[in-house]
């Protein structure tokens, strides 16, 4: 997994009011997303009703729900890629120099991880 955004943005020293504008923009994700995280409960209560039903069940009775549920997922990360987008776009080209350093100075570690475990550098480090 990549390193989270918010724990890269830390190393960017954002000034205050590029902290202000980081928040604005993930609050008003967390407003738009939590709708669609109530819904993705809900589906996942409906699929565990009916795995744990006494009556019989198929795949076929799943179906609807999972196709449900890939479309939330698809729309929560729409959702994430634009905020981190207009973070990006908040971010000065120093910044953006600094953020990129440090993103490629982490990849290097996870590189001499995989190495030093004998990992295939296109197996998952389980990371």
């Amino acid at each position: 997994m990549p390193v989270p955004l918010m724990m890269i943005l830390k190393q960017a020293n954002l000034t205050p009011e590029q902290q202000n504008q980081v928040h604005q923009i993930m609050s008003a994700n967390w407003t738009a997303a939590k709708p669609l995280i109530q819904r993705l409960h809900s589906i996942h209560q409906q699929i565990a009703d009916k795995f744990l039903s006494t009556g019989s069940v198929t795949t076929a009775d799943f179906t609807p729900l999972q196709q449900q549920e890939s479309q939330i997922h698809q729309q929560l990360d729409q959702q994430m890629m634009n905020s981190a987008l207009q973070i990006r776009g908040l971010l000065t080209p120093d910044q953006l120099a600094k953020v990129s350093n440090l993103h490629n100075q982490l990849e290097s570690l996870r590189q001499q991880i995989r190495t030093l475990l004998g990992q295939d550098a296109t197996e998952p480090a389980g990371d």
